[in-house]
């Protein structure tokens, strides 16, 4: 019952952390934190195993790599997007940010 509580609750605390970021970039703000670089990237190694724990070969009786793969699939593209979308934000075609500066 906990394990339909805490995947959600992780997932809405990536979300926040990540959401912020964005919000704070598209204002020309933003944040270069490593802490909070440490922290996103903890709750996304979090959703990362909710996700894909149960069906790891040594836990799951019935493993199948393509369940893993379909439950890993999530966290993955959540992982490409929190890591991709800021770096995208900040920068234009040429390679400098609106301001002009690298």
């Amino acid at each position: 019952m906990t394990g339909w509580l805490i995947g959600p609750a992780v997932s809405l605390l990536v979300l926040a952390v990540f959401g912020a970021r964005v919000y704070l970039i598209t204002r020309g703000q933003p944040i270069r934190s490593p802490k909070l670089i440490r922290i996103e990237r903890f709750f996304l190694a979090a959703m990362l195993m909710l996700c894909g724990w149960p069906h790891l070969p040594w836990v799951d009786d019935a493993f199948s790599l393509g369940g893993l793969a379909l439950h890993v699939l999530a966290p993955v593209v959540a992982i490409a997007v929190v890591a991709g979308l800021p770096m995208i934000l900040t920068r234009t075609d040429n390679g400098l940010n609106e301001r002009g500066a690298a």
